[in-house]
């Protein structure tokens, strides 16, 4: 049985469909081989910048495809991402330098300034983001790593006091990625999409490790943009998008429209659960189904409906993996 890492997750899903359309962004689009190879290139310039397994690295976590490639090729490498908030201000990013003592921070042209700012205490490299992808393959493959070394060092919300550390597993993360298409029945004819951000736990673990998993297709949006999201599913062909806190309502406060339901979307993963009667008014609104679940920094998995189950108003019971009996 192949260790159960992210690299090897990825790379396991390259060998099934090499050609298939992976990821679409406004940009442009990825196929499975071809997004390897991005992360081949930025695990090349990783290494040659001394950056190795166990490494912690700082990285300014944009919603663009380089940045999740960037993601991939740390996982590559065996180095541990510690994914900030690229509107942090100076004192937060600060803080965290002071916490991680990173061997590299990762960031781009515009933030530059305020992370060398904010970075002043440590030597650490600054690598631009675009400039990892200028490198060549070196023909290295996957670090080493083993199920429970830590992938990611991952912020909480802060919401009690200053934001703490959490430290996740690769089993951790495939496991979620595993588990997430299985809770929602979702294949390889879906397209995962999430406005959600990459340096929280949703976005990576869920849709992206999720559609690889399912041989899926993923949608990375810049953001949440009600009034543009309903047209960005029907562009962009999403069948299922993950949703937290207000989305939803936001989304229902826009200006009905005739086609509100006319869009490729039939399934929504949201919490907190909303009442039996708003949920089946969002449904209806726009031809959905949507099934509730709960999950934090420290635990991917938490909560989630059961298959066939409709508890509504209730997060669900606790996650299981797709090789346990339900």
């Amino acid at each position: 049985m192949a260790l159960r890492t992210i690299p090897r997750l990825v790379r396991g899903a390259v060998d099934d469909v090499p050609e298939k359309t992976w990821l679409l962004t406004e940009t442009g689009e990825h196929t499975y081989a071809g997004a390897l190879e991005q992360v081949e290139r930025a695990a090349a310039a990783l290494r040659a910048a001394g950056v190795g397994r166990g490494a912690r690295v700082l990285v300014t976590a944009r919603n663009t495809d380089r940045y999740l490639f960037v993601w991939l090729a740390l996982m590559e490498v065996g180095a541990i991402e510690v994914p900030l908030n690229p509107q942090s201000t100076g004192a937060e990013l600060r803080g965290f330098v002071e916490q991680v003592d990173p061997a590299a921070i990762i960031t781009d042209h515009e933030l530059r300034a305020t992370v060398d700012a904010a970075a002043s205490s440590t030597h650490a490299p600054r690598l631009d983001v675009d400039e990892l992808f200028l490198a060549e393959r070196d023909g290295r493959g996957p670090a080493e790593v083993d199920p429970g070394d830590v992938a990611v060092m991952i912020p909480t919300s802060g919401t009690t006091g200053r934001s703490k550390l959490v430290m996740q597993t690769h089993l951790a993360y495939v496991m979620a990625g595993e588990g997430f298409p299985f809770w929602l029945q979702l294949d390889a004819s879906d397209r995962l999409m999430t406005s959600l951000p990459l340096f929280h736990i949703n976005a990576p673990a869920y849709s992206a490790l999720g559609s690889v998993a399912a041989r899926a297709g993923l949608v990375l949006l810049p953001g949440f943009s009600a009034s543009g999201f309903l047209d960005s599913a029907r562009r962009f062909g999403a069948t299922e998008f993950n949703s937290i806190g207000a989305m939803l309502e936001i989304l229902m406060r826009q200006p009905r429209r005739d086609d509100d339901a006319d869009t490729p979307l039939r399934r929504c993963y949201t919490g907190p659960t909303p009442a039996r009667e708003r949920q089946l008014e969002i449904e209806e609104r726009f031809g959905i189904e949507v099934v509730c679940g709960y999950g934090l920094s420290e635990s991917p998995y938490g909560l989630m409906w059961r298959r066939g189950e409709r508890p509504y108003g209730s997060l669900g019971r606790s996650a299981s993996t797709p090789s346990s009996a339900w």
